[in-house]
C-alpha cells in the first residue's frame, strides 16, 4: 500500500510542473499543434446549437469540442485558462493512477520511479496546455487501464464497470482507441484471476460492452441524423486509410514533399480537390466519400505494390524506435532519442522478461502493442499516438528495469566489500 500523502505529492508536483513549463514556454494554447484551431471552431459551432462535427475528412470524436464548449458556456472570456487548468487536473490524476499500475503490477520503489519519471517525461509534458485531445484521452485511458488491471486481479464487479466507463471517455475523445476494444474482452474471458464460470465471465464482457454502447447514444444518434449514419465515436477511418496509403504520403515520408506547408493533406482536407475519378470528392457527404477513399487506397496499393511495402516497413520501423521523426527538425530528434532510448531498452527488456515470467499478469500490455502496431501498419506511423497511448506505461517498465538495475549494482557493491 501507499500512503495517501504520496499520491497527494504526486499529484501536486504534475499540477506545479505543468504551470511552470507553461511559464518558462512561452507558447500560448494553440500554438504546438495545429489540430487546436479545429476544437477551437467545433466547440463555438455547439455553442451555437451546431452539432455537426464535421471536419472534411473526419467527423471528429466529439467529447472534447464538447468539453471546450462546456468552459466556453461557464467561463466566457476566460475558457482557455480554465481549459488548461482542467487538462492539468487530469493529468496530475493520471500520474496517481499510473502510479497505482505500477504499484498493483509491482511494488512501491517501482511506482514512486515510475510516477516521477511521468511526471517529467517531456513527450507528455509537452501536450498538457495545448488544447487538443492528447490530455484528457491519456487521463481517462490510464485510468480505464487501472481499473481494467484492479478487475483482473480482484475480479471487483465495481472496477469493471468504472474501466469501462473511462474507457468510453477514452474513445469518445479519440477513437483508435478502440482498437483495444476486442483485447479488453480477450483479458476478461481469459486472463481473469478466478475460477468463474465462462458464462459469468461471458456476462461481465457484455457489461462493459453494454455500458460503452452507452455513452455513444448521444453522439451516434446525432451523427445519425446529420449524417445518415451511427457512429461509435468519430467517422472518418476509410479516409484515414487512405492517408497513410497513398501516393501523397509516400512523397511525404520518402521525398519530403509537404514537409513544411501540409500540402499532402489536400487530397483528404481541401474541399476544393478534384480528384481524376470522383471530381470533387471532399464535398461529398461521408457515408459516400469515406467508401470513395477507401477504394482509392486499395487502388493505390494495388498499382504500387513496392511502395506499399516500403512504407509499411516505415511503419514497423516507426513504431518500435524511440522519439520523434525529423518532420520536427534534426535537433528534437537528437533531443528526442537521447531521452526516450534509454526508456525503450529498458522497457522492452523488461515486458519481455515479465511476460516470460508471468505472461497472464502482463498479457494487457502486449495487446496494446499489438492493437498500435495494427493503428501503424494499417493506417499510419503517429508519435503522439504512440505517446498518449503506450509511452506512460513503457515508463512503468522502465522503472522496474531502473529497480532491478539499481539492485544488481547493490549486490555486486556489497559482493566487493565482502571480498575486501
Amino acid at each position: 500500500m501507499m500512503h495517501k500523502f504520496t499520491y497527494f505529492i504526486l499529484f501536486f508536483a504534475t499540477f506545479i510542473s505543468r504551470i511552470v513549463f507553461k511559464l518558462i514556454s512561452g507558447y500560448d494554447n494553440f500554438q504546438l499543434f495545429g489540430d487546436s484551431v479545429r476544437y477551437d471552431i467545433l466547440s463555438d459551432r455547439i455553442i451555437n446549437d451546431d452539432h455537426n462535427m464535421d471536419f472534411t475528412a473526419f467527423i471528429i470524436s466529439p467529447l472534447y469540442p464538447y468539453t471546450l464548449a462546456v468552459f466556453k458556456w461557464l467561463f466566457s472570456e476566460n475558457w482557455q485558462t480554465s481549459a488548461v487548468i482542467f487538462q492539468f487536473f487530469l493529468v496530475s490524476l493520471s500520474t496517481v493512477y499510473l502510479t497505482k499500475i505500477a504499484l498493483l503490477l509491482f511494488d512501491k520503489q517501482v511506482a514512486i520511479i515510475a510516477g516521477v519519471t511521468y511526471i517529467f517525461y517531456p513527450f507528455t509534458l509537452y501536450y498538457n496546455f495545448t488544447l487538443s485531445q492528447e490530455t484528457s484521452f491519456q487521463a481517462y485511458f490510464i485510468i480505464s487501464i487501472y481499473f481494467l488491471l484492479k478487475y483482473l486481479h480482484l475480479i471487483q464487479l465495481k472496477s469493471l464497470i468504472i474501466s469501462a466507463i473511462f474507457f468510453s471517455l477514452s474513445f469518445l475523445t479519440k477513437s483508435h482507441a478502440l482498437l483495444y476494444a476486442p483485447f479488453i474482452a480477450i483479458l476478461i474471458f481469459f486472463y481473469s484471476s478466478t475460477n468463474y464460470l465462462n458464462f459469468i465471465r461471458a456476462k461481465h464482457i457484455m457489461i462493459y460492452g453494454f455500458i460503452c454502447l452507452l455513452f455513444t447514444l448521444p453522439g451516434g444518434l446525432a451523427n445519425l441524423n446529420i449524417h445518415n449514419k451511427y457512429t461509435l465515436s468519430g467517422m472518418g477511418a476509410k479516409t484515414f486509410f487512405h492517408n497513410g496509403n497513398s501516393q501523397q504520403n509516400y512523397d511525404f515520408v520518402f521525398n519530403n514533399v509537404g514537409l513544411n506547408n501540409d500540402d499532402e493533406l489536400a487530397f483528404i482536407f481541401d474541399t476544393n480537390y478534384i480528384d481524376f475519378k470522383y471530381g470533387a470528392i471532399n464535398k461529398l457527404p461521408h457515408v459516400i466519400k469515406q467508401d470513395y477513399h477507401f477504394e482509392l487506397a486499395l487502388a493505390w496499393i494495388k498499382n504500387n505494390p513496392n511502395e506499399f511495402f516500403r512504407l509499411k516497413l516505415y511503419s514497423l520501423y516507426r513504431f518500435f524506435s524511440p522519439g520523434v521523426t525529423n518532420k520536427h527538425g534534426t535537433l528534437k530528434l537528437i533531443i528526442g532519442l537521447i531521452i526516450s532510448l534509454p526508456l525503450f531498452l529498458a522497457s522492452y527488456f523488461s515486458i519481455y522478461f515479465n511476460l516470460r515470467n508471468n505472461f497472464s499478469k502482463h498479457t494487457w500490455i502486449f495487446f496494446l502493442q499489438i492493437s498500435m502496431l495494427i493503428f501503424y501498419i494499417v493506417f499510419m506511423p503517429q508519435t503522439r499516438f504512440r505517446v498518449i497511448t503506450l509511452e506512460s506505461f513503457y515508463i512503468i517498465y522502465f522503472a522496474f528495469f531502473a529497480t532491478k538495475l539499481f539492485s544488481l549494482s547493490k549486490n555486486n557493491q556489497l559482493a566487493e566489500s565482502l571480498v575486501k
